[in-house]
């Protein structure tokens, strides 16, 4: 019988133990993603509904645009393995340049279409000004003017920049 497949709970929780180990920083990066997410719709909401709608359709698009790269470079590790696999490690090295060179170049062309996918969003439906609003949450430009006005009324409801309080308290 393979040794994976063995019957014996101290190796099952060496396995586990070494699992959880490698999956720590993957759940921690997925975790403070929707956190991020949370906290971005919490503080937006604070602003009025319009921020709150603008943020949310200039996550969508940055959302989509993550993806779509993720997507792409999923190709790399398989080479990886596989010309490690083959012993061919000399040619990991150009494989993974190449690789790095199609992120930077797919990065640019992801930032370059989501800065510029303000113009599709009065075809969809999007009113004109939740629209020019999420150009500048897509683009992340808000201005220092509205960064202002956002501390300000944060403060004035809650009485603590630093005190987090939700809409419906």
């Amino acid at each position: 019988m393979s040794d994976i497949l063995r019957n014996d709970p101290a190796h099952w929780r060496r396995e586990l133990r070494e699992t959880f180990i490698l999956a720590t920083p993957l759940i921690l990066g997925q975790l403070s993603s929707i956190g991020m997410n949370v906290i971005d719709t919490l503080l937006a909401g604070h602003l009025d509904a319009r921020t709150l709608a603008a943020v949310a359709i200039g996550t969508g698009l940055w959302s989509l645009a993550i993806v779509a790269a993720i997507g792409v470079m999923l190709a790399l590790p398989p080479s990886v393995a596989q010309l490690a696999g083959a012993g061919e490690r000399a040619r990991i090295g150009p494989l993974l340049r190449q690789a790095l060179w199609l992120a930077l170049a797919l990065g640019i062309a992801l930032l370059l279409l989501v800065r510029g996918a303000g113009v599709l969003l009065a075809p969809i439906g999007i009113e004109p000004d939740v629209a020019a609003e999420t150009r500048k949450s897509a683009s992340g430009c808000f201005s220092a003017k509205r960064l202002s006005r956002f501390t300000s009324h944060f403060a004035a409801k809650s009485g603590d920049v630093l005190t987090v309080r939700t809409p419906l308290s």
